[in-house]
């Protein structure tokens, strides 16, 4: 509940100070003195877009205070944990001003907030109602919303869970139409991997055979140029040079003379030690060059053998890696995005079936959705009825219309045959249809109901809804429009009833309903010294005899006063509060 509103140098609104009470509050004065002020300055509190021309002339900036008591309200109390705001006593403060440059900032609890999450907090607070409300009861898209508020938590819980169906149902329908969509170029990157695959399969490399190959290449390209030069090696070494004897003769000769020579000489045994391991080395060399030798021969055929391989390495490394190590290496990612593509194929079916399965669950859920909608509007066209004949429109049709859409798109649902349109609201479309005489069709509000008849009707609907809505405020701008009269008495009677419930504050311009009021407001504009500024002040018992006498017929005669008076004292539809 709205406890207080402060208000400076708003629109031309210098200073205001305001209490509220509970029950009905009413704001009055004459045309042009700026009884919107405060309910703009709401909407400015509560979140509304706009500019700095809200700032009054002259001054750097504007700020408008609200304090708000939270018994009844436990969400709000929540939603601030949720928000990471601490709470002070059951009660709320929101804070926003607005310098000369157009810069917000809001204040929850004395913490600096968005805009959006002040609006998201005041939604749930404070529900105004003016002429921008006619304009949403002209369009269906809203009706839907008021029929789902007055069915009640019933159909608030099949829509949360249709909402939530149709979201996952709607996704997995987008991604099996972007796979059947990129399914053929799917299939051509399938078939080249496959080939690609086979291709290196094929060759059955191992790494580090093109090395080992090369190395071979190179010893079969020059076999006999390498046979005879290990073979004069061999010679040279073994069966001598010309016609001597080799070189491992000779240094074993050496070494048998000069070891004759050691019993003479002992200091040469060191150089018979020498020769001697030179022989043999020089004989170890001979037998292996001799092996090397018998290796090395001339074959055409393998060697066209090895050159032919080469060449398929050669091949392979052109098209998928620098050597036989990156070519496996890129064998083995074709391999794994091969197998991924036949885990992607399983995926696709598993998608398939969760989408059938998403479908059967949110036809049920809409369907009994549907039903659900379909009997609360039975209820509530009888109950408009009896509204809106208290509001003296007795001879007043109002009807809930809910159809269906036909639909072939890829994620319409099929009920009864027939494939339907369906959103995350479900799959009805609601609009509200209005005959305001006997004999006339009910037909769209948009294309037959005044001003006062659209006033009407979303008071009403507003009454009905109340019941339903935890909003602790309900605020009427111009609720009055195109009424007067008996209608404007029927009004009065509704709003009152409606305060005994809500806190409600209604700007109007008629006695009627400003005489029901438990609080009486006045708005007023003076001006002085070449400024114009409008103020607000709670009103007497006296003073606000005089009010209602102004609004009779502009006059304060005795007749007039007395009229007011008597209004006063008999104030219709609830019982008498203080004032």
């Amino acid at each position: 509940m709205l406890l207080e509103l402060h208000v400076r140098n708003f629109a031309i609104a210098e200073r205001v100070d305001l209490t509220f009470r509970p029950g009905f509050n009413v704001l009055t004065g004459e045309t042009g003195a700026g009884k919107s002020i405060v309910v703009d300055a709401l909407l400015f509190l509560l979140g509304a877009r706009t500019g700095s021309d809200v700032i009054r002339t002259g001054a750097d900036g504007c700020l408008v205070e609200g304090l708000f008591d939270l018994t009844g309200v436990p969400h709000v109390g929540e939603l601030l944990d949720e928000l990471g705001i601490e709470r002070d006593d059951g009660q709320l403060v929101l804070v926003r001003e607005m310098s000369s440059s157009g810069r917000s900032r809001c204040r929850v609890n004395g913490r600096l907030v968005t805009v959006s999450v002040l609006g998201r907090i005041a939604q749930h607070l404070v529900d105004i109602h003016g002429q921008h409300d006619h304009q949403a009861l002209l369009k269906p898209e809203a009706h839907l919303t008021w029929l789902d508020l007055y069915a009640g938590e019933e159909a608030a819980g099949l829509a949360r869970r249709v909402s939530g169906l149709w979201r996952r149902y709607r996704d997995t329908v987008r991604k099996l139409t972007e796979w059947e969509t990129q399914s053929r170029e799917r299939e051509r990157r399938r078939d080249l991997l496959l080939f690609q695959l086979n291709e290196i399969d094929a060759a059955q490399l191992k790494i580090g055979e093109d090395e080992e190959l090369r190395a071979r290449h190179r010893v079969l390209a020059n076999a006999e140029k390498l046979f005879e030069t290990l073979a004069t090696g061999y010679n040279n070494l073994r069966d001598g040079f010309g016609e001597g004897p080799g070189a491992v003769d000779l240094l074993e000769a050496t070494a048998q003379l000069l070891s004759e020579a050691v019993q003479w000489l002992p200091e040469i045994a060191a150089v018979v030690e020498l020769v001697e391991s030179a022989a043999a080395q020089a004989g170890e060399a001979a037998h292996m060059l001799r092996q090397a030798r018998d290796r090395v021969q001339a074959d055409p055929a393998e060697l066209a053998r090895v050159e032919e391989r080469l060449a398929l390495i050669d091949r392979l490394q052109r098209k998928y890696g620098d050597d036989v190590a990156a070519i496996l290496a890129y064998r083995d990612d074709i391999a794994r995005e091969l197998s991924s593509e036949e885990l992607s194929e399983e995926g696709y079916q598993r998608l398939t079936e969760e989408r059938e399965t998403l479908h059967d669950d949110l036809v049920s859920a809409a369907s009994e959705l549907s039903r659900v909608r379909r009997e609360a509007a039975l209820r509530l066209e009888q109950e408009m009825a009896q509204e809106l004949s208290a509001l003296s429109l007795e001879n007043a049709q109002f009807t809930v219309a809910i159809s269906h859409v036909p639909s072939e798109a890829p994620d319409a649902i099929a009920i009864d045959g027939s494939r339907l349109a369906c959103s995350e609201r479900g799959i009805d479309r609601v609009e509200f249809l209005f005959s305001a005489n006997p004999g006339e069709s009910p037909r769209p509000l948009a294309k037959i109901a005044s001003g006062g008849e659209l006033s009407r009707t979303m008071l009403a609907l507003k009454s009905l809804m109340a019941r339903h809505d935890a909003v602790p405020t309900l605020i009427f701008d111009e609720v009055d429009a195109g009424i007067g009269g008996r209608t404007a008495t029927a009004v009065a009677q509704r709003i009152a009833r409606l305060a005994q419930s809500h806190q409600v504050l209604v700007v109007t311009h008629l006695a009627q309903i400003a005489c029901v009021a438990d609080h009486h407001m006045h708005v007023e504009k003076v001006t002085a010294a070449g400024r114009t500024t409008s103020s607000v002040r709670t009103l007497s018992r006296d003073e606000r005899v005089l009010e209602i006498a102004r609004m009779l017929d502009g006059t304060t005669s005795e007749t007039t006063l007395q009229r007011a008076k008597e209004l006063l004292a008999t104030q219709p539809g609830k019982p008498r509060k203080a004032v």
